[in-house]
């Protein structure tokens, strides 16, 4: 099945990542079995031992299977900001991203940077299995992830599109969820890019195992560089 594009927007965005996102998944899931990726699952998941890397390997086929046999649909959602103040600093103002078209929130980055995408379960009689809304944000990231000396670059947020899309597919077919970032008092600052995904696995593994960002940037360093 794949996915299906609900307009050219997103079918310009993501359609041109669909056979890589695929091969990723297959590569970064038998790279985790074999251990030729235990530096990667060291980094970001805080865990290499050969037991933890066959169940990457199990999951990573299970999503790829069932994107290719439930249809996924990939839409636009606009998005609109509203700035709200800092809890922890009445001073400071922080903006939120609410997706427009459903009422839901898209995602929200306090006092960090716009919203890209948001995941929604559908109902069965609909024909598709799931959602993946992307907003005029989404082209301002790389497609692919920073490197610095063959590593992905985790100097700062660093997010990409190829990511952003697994992140998204994790939810649906992994179950993941956005873990709040690791020694942070704020519920809504969530372990988003690689400095704190990265942050969140060496601190707290059983958590970087549950967090969607984490399984996204391990299947792209995995999958697409073979690097940690």
């Amino acid at each position: 099945m794949g996915f299906t594009f609900q307009d050219s927007y997103t079918s310009g965005m993501v359609q041109p990542l669909e056979a890589k996102l695929m091969d990723a998944l297959s590569l970064a899931g038998a790279r985790a079995t074999d251990g030729s990726a235990a530096a990667a699952l060291t980094r970001w998941f805080g865990d290499a031992s050969p037991a933890f890397g066959k169940e990457v390997g199990r999951t990573l086929r299970q999503i790829r299977s069932n994107v290719n046999v439930k249809p996924v649909a990939v839409a636009f959602m606009p998005m609109v900001v509203v700035w709200e103040e800092d809890p922890n600093d009445p001073t400071m103002l922080n903006w939120t991203v609410k997706g427009r078209s459903t009422g839901e929130n898209a995602a929200a980055f306090p006092g960090q940077r716009l919203a890209i995408g948001s995941a929604l379960s559908i109902p069965s009689h609909l024909g598709v299995s799931a959602a993946v809304y992307i907003n005029e944000a989404f082209k301002s990231l790389p497609i692919y992830l920073p490197r610095t000396n063959g590593r992905i670059d985790s100097s700062g947020w660093n997010q990409s599109r190829f990511e952003t899309i697994i992140h998204e597919l994790s939810h649906f077919f992994l179950q993941t969820v956005d873990v709040v970032d690791w020694g942070n008092a704020n519920p809504k600052e969530k372990a988003y890019g690689a400095q704190r995904a990265e942050t969140l696995a060496a601190n707290d593994p059983v958590a970087a195992k549950t967090n969607a960002e984490n399984w996204a940037i391990f299947v792209e360093a995995a999958g697409v560089w073979n690097c940690a």
